[in-house]
């Protein structure tokens, strides 16, 4: 069923940018998918809704991705669509209908579009390899699995690796891109490093420490774009990376309350370095130390002197 909507200038922009990059003379002679999240949710009249895409679509253009923990429900495991074959133009059908849903979906838990992929290998060969991705850094991580097919853990994976956010990409398939948006929805493509090899990646411990903490620091994230849009500002791209800078300090200063640690980092964007001021450090690990869910309320107290603390003019 055919899904009539009008489009938005962006995601008309969108649309036209990312079959630009599927259809480009490099791209274009592989296999072009789609990459859809069952644990999320789309409407049953979406051109993209599972039973609709199996009912339009041969048996071999589909695949599941089989997650470990999900194998006794394989509906909700992740599907791989495939929206174009070699030499042929994609389907611009479903590309405009996930797109749109990309715009629908924002910051909610879980997107139902994670991505698009461009390679060489056939649906239930790419099916398997990204299943063994998952696998594979789950077992580095010390978690059975690892989602990283999810856009804001892709986004954690990739910025969370000091000197090379494209690291990732030593574990794809030869000859495999992937595009994403982002938070910002700008698309951010990561491409197969045939010439890495994963083993001799020095594996930051961060990686790890964000993936664990990633429900965390997405609630932390859209508590702070509404609080921005309340101030009729936009969360601009550097911020994210601040707000896990300053997550990692809350951590690392003792502090295991989820609310003292949302309130150290709001405060921390607002003011910059806090440990700047001994007094803030010392009022932070005093109730790390004796008074943990009491940081808001020490931080009002003080609220008026933060700039005279931190030498703001």
């Amino acid at each position: 069923m055919t899904v009539i909507k009008d489009a938005t200038d962006d995601e008309k922009l969108q649309v036209i940018n990312l079959k630009e990059q599927l259809n480009s003379d490099d791209n274009k002679k592989y296999y072009r998918y789609l990459l859809l999240d069952m644990l999320g949710v789309t409407s049953e009249l979406s051109n993209i809704y599972s039973q609709a895409l199996k009912d339009s679509s041969p048996t071999s253009d589909i695949a599941i991705i089989k997650r470990p923990e999900l194998l006794h429900d394989l509906s909700s495991c992740p599907h791989l669509i495939c929206i174009g074959k070699p030499n042929q133009d994609i389907n611009e059908e479903l590309l405009s209908s996930s797109i749109w849903q990309v715009e629908d979906d924002f910051l909610t838990t879980k997107q139902y579009v994670c991505g698009w992929i461009v390679s060489e290998k056939s649906t239930d060969e790419l099916a398997k390899s990204l299943c063994d991705i998952g696998i594979k850094l789950g077992t580095l991580l010390s978690m059975r699995f690892i989602a990283f097919y999810e856009p804001f853990r892709l986004q954690l994976l990739q910025q969370s690796h000091p000197t090379a956010p494209n690291w990732l990409g030593s574990l794809f398939p030869t000859k495999t891109k992937y595009y994403y948006c982002d938070l910002q929805q700008t698309l951010q493509e990561i491409s197969a490093e045939d010439n890495w090899h994963f083993s001799q990646l020095f594996f930051d411990h961060k990686i790890s420490f964000f993936q664990k903490e990633s429900v965390k620091l997405f609630k932390l994230y859209t508590l702070w774009h509404d609080i921005k849009q309340q101030q009729k500002h936009t969360v601009n791209a550097n911020e994210f990376t601040l707000m896990m800078s300053y997550y990692v300090s809350a951590c690392l200063l003792g502090l295991t309350h989820a609310e003292d640690r949302a309130i150290f980092v709001f405060f921390a964007m607002q003011y910059g370095d806090l440990l700047q001021s001994q007094h803030i450090k010392m009022i932070v690990e005093e109730v790390a130390l004796n008074f943990p869910g009491e940081l808001s309320m020490r931080f009002r107290e003080i609220d008026t002197q933060f700039p005279k603390l931190l030498k703001i003019a």
